[in-house]
C-alpha cells in the first residue's frame, strides 16, 4: 500500500466513524423522495449516471460500515506483508547461506558477499516480478470492474495474492528440492488478481464510490492510515516473534490473510450501477455507462474487447500532455527511489552487524513519524497555507510535493553515507518527514488536470509507479552487489543513486508549479 498519508482534521469521534458530511445535501429517507440531486464524480475508466446525494441518515450509516470493511481488509492485508517481509528476507538468507556453507561449517559467513549478492538479486527480481500483473492486466481488469462491479476483484485480488503467498513459503519449506529462485513464480499466481497495485486502486475505488467529494480525502487519509497502524502497532510484534523462529510471523500472515479474505466476502458491491438499497439510495439509472449495443448477458470477454480500445484512445489523449507526462515522470522517479528502502534490512544488518529482528525496526520508526506527520505536522502545514495563506489546492500541494521531496534527498543521502548508526537512524527520520509526497502528488495531479478522468488518471499514475519498481529491482540489486564488493563508502550507492532520482523528480515538480499553476492563475 501507499506508505505516506495526510491525515484528515478531526475534532471528535473514533478516527473511523467521524464522517461529517453536512445538512446541505439532505435526504427525506422516510418519504424516499430525493430533494436534491447531484452529479457524483467520475471514479471509474466509464461514462457517470446522476445518483441520489449521501445523507446523514442511513446513507452516511452504510457508508461508515463500509469504510470500516475497507480498512479492515487493507489493515489485515498490510499486516500480511509486513509480517512476511523481514522474516521471508531472513529465511532466504538462511537457504542461501546453507547452500554456500554446510551447516556446521567453521567457515561458515552468512554476511559474505556472495551470499549477500544472491540475497539482494533474489528479492530485487522478485520485486520486479510482481510489478508485472499490475502493468499488464491493471487497465483490462480496471474495465471490467468498471462493468461488472469491484467485490470479484477484491476477492481475487485476495486469492491471487493468498496462491503466491502460500507458493513463496512451499519454496522456502522444501530448500532441498525445489531452488530459491522459484519464488520469482509466484507473481505468475497474483495474475489472478490483476496484481497489488490494483488490488489496492479497487480499495480505493470502493472508498470513493460511497464518498462525496469532499469527503473522500479524509476516507483515502483513513484508509491509508492503516499501514501506519501495522508499522507503529504490528512491526514490533513481528521483531518479537522472529526471535523465537522466523517461520511464526509466516504463519501469522497467512491466517491474517484468510481473515481478509472473508471480510471481502461480506463486503457489498459499490459500483454505481451494482448498489441495491444496502446504502439507502435507490438503484443508480441505467445510462451511459450502458452501451447500447452490448446486451447484459454478454459475455465479459465481448465486453472487454468493445472497452479496451475506448481506454486506450483515453490512454493516447492523456500522454499528449506535456504536464501529465511530467507527473508521470515523477511517480516513476519516486518509485524506483523509493524502492531503495526494500534493501535497508540488508545494508543495516551488513554494515552495523545488526540482527534482521532489530533491523526490522526501522521501519517501526518510521511508521511512527509518519502518523506523527499524518497526524500533527501536515494538518497544520495544511491549515497554515489553505487558511492563513489563501493558497489553492494546486499550488499547496506541489508546495508540500517540493518540501517533502527534499528531506527524502537529505535522508536517503544520509542513510548512504552513514558511517555510524546515529547518523543512519537520523537519516531513516529526515526522510520519512516527506513521506507524504506520493499523497500530496496525487492530490495534485486532480487539482491540475480537473477535466480528465479520474480513474484513468490514477490508473496509469499507478502503472507509472509499476515500471518504476520493476526496473528498480534488478538495477539496484545490481547496484548494491557492486557496492558491497567495493566497500567502504560505496557500499552506500544505492541510497546515493535514489537520492539521486529524487533530485531529477524535484526538478519536474518545479517545472508543474511555474507552467501549471502560473497558467491557472492566469485562467482564473
Amino acid at each position: 500500500m501507499a506508505p505516506a498519508i495526510v491525515a484528515p482534521e478531526e475534532e471528535e469521534g473514533p478516527l473511523l466513524l467521524d464522517v461529517d458530511v453536512g445538512d446541505e445535501h439532505a435526504v427525506d429517507v422516510t418519504n424516499e423522495t430525493v430533494e436534491e440531486e447531484e452529479t457524483v464524480p467520475s471514479t471509474t475508466l466509464l461514462p457517470q449516471t446522476t445518483l441520489p446525494p449521501q445523507t446523514d441518515g442511513a446513507w452516511i450509516s452504510e457508508s461508515s460500515k463500509v469504510l470500516i470493511q475497507v480498512c479492515m481488509i487493507t489493515l489485515l492485508f498490510d499486516f500480511t506483508q509486513y509480517s512476511s517481509y523481514a522474516p521471508l528476507t531472513a529465511v532466504f538468507e538462511e537457504i542461501i547461506c546453507n547452500h554456500y556453507y554446510p551447516p556446521g561449517s567453521a567457515l561458515r559467513d552468512c554476511k559474505s558477499v556472495p551470499v549477500q549478492s544472491e540475497l539482494a538479486l533474489v528479492k530485487g527480481y522478485k520485486d520486479a516480478f510482481n510489478q508485472i500483473p499490475s502493468i499488464i492486466l491493471g487497465i483490462p481488469l480496471g474495465l471490467l470492474a468498471d462493468r461488472i462491479g469491484r467485490k470479484p476483484f477484491i476477492i481475487l485480488f485476495l486469492l491471487g495474492f493468498f496462491l503466491s503467498d502460500s507458493w513463496t513459503k512451499i519454496v522456502c519449506l522444501f530448500p532441498q528440492h525445489l531452488p530459491l529462485r522459484l519464488v520469482w513464480f509466484a507473481p505468475v499466481l497474483k495474475a489472478f488478481g490483476g496484481g497489488a497495485n490494483f488490488g489496492t486502486s479497487m480499495f480505493y475505488t470502493v472508498v470513493a464510490d460511497i464518498m462525496e467529494e469532499k469527503h473522500r480525502g479524509d476516507a483515502f487519509m483513513k484508509l491509508s492510515g492503516m499501514e501506519m497502524v501495522v508499522l507503529v502497532a504490528g512491526v514490533p510484534l513481528i521483531s518479537i516473534l522472529m526471535r523465537l523462529n522466523s517461520w511464526y510471523p509466516l504463519g501469522l500472515s497467512t491466517i491474517c490473510l484468510i481473515a481478509a479474505g472473508a471480510i471481502a466476502l461480506t463486503l457489498p458491491e459499490t459500483h454505481p450501477q451494482h448498489r441495491t438499497t444496502n446504502f439507502g439510495l435507490p438503484k443508480s439509472v441505467e445510462g451511459e455507462a450502458q452501451d447500447e449495443d452490448a446486451p447484459m448477458a454478454e459475455s465479459h470477454l465481448v465486453t472487454l474487447r468493445k472497452l479496451l480500445p475506448r481506454a486506450f484512445t483515453t490512454l493516447r489523449d492523456l500522454l499528449k500532455d506535456t504536464g501529465i507526462l511530467l507527473s508521470l515522470a515523477v511517480f516513476l522517479l519516486v518509485a524506483f527511489g523509493a524502492h531503495v528502502w526494500a534493501l535497508l534490512l540488508q545494508y543495516v544488518a551488513h554494515k552495523f552487524e545488526w540482527e534482521f529482528s532489530t533491523a526490522n525496526l526501522l521501519f517501526s520508526l518510521r511508521g511512527a513519524i509518519t502518523l506523527l506527520l499524518s497526524l500533527v505536522i501536515m494538518r497544520m502545514i495544511d491549515k497554515f497555507l489553505q487558511k492563513k495563506l489563501g493558497i489553492k489546492a494546486a499550488q499547496k500541494d506541489l508546495l508540500l510535493c517540493t518540501g517533502s521531496c527534499i528531506l527524502i534527498i537529505v535522508g536517503i543521502a544520509l542513510v548512504g553515507v552513514a558511517q555510524s548508526p546515529v547518523l543512519m537512524i537520523a537519516g531513516v527520520v529526515i526522510s520519512a518527514l516527506g513521506s507524504s509526497l506520493l499523497v500530496s502528488l496525487r492530490s495534485a495531479i486532480i487539482s491540475l488536470f480537473p477535466q480528465t478522468p479520474m480513474a484513468s488518471l490514477n490508473a496509469i499514475a499507478g502503472i507509472a509507479q509499476s515500471v518504476g519498481i520493476l526496473i528498480s529491482g534488478p538495477v539496484l540489486a545490481q547496484i548494491y552487489s557492486w557496492g558491497l564488493s567495493k566497500g567502504g563508502f560505496w557500499f552506500g550507492t544505492p541510497f546515493l543513486v535514489a537520492s539521486g532520482l529524487h533530485v531529477v523528480a524535484l526538478a519536474d515538480i518545479f517545472y508543474l508549479r511555474l507552467t501549471r499553476v502560473s497558467a491557472q492563475a492566469s485562467s482564473t
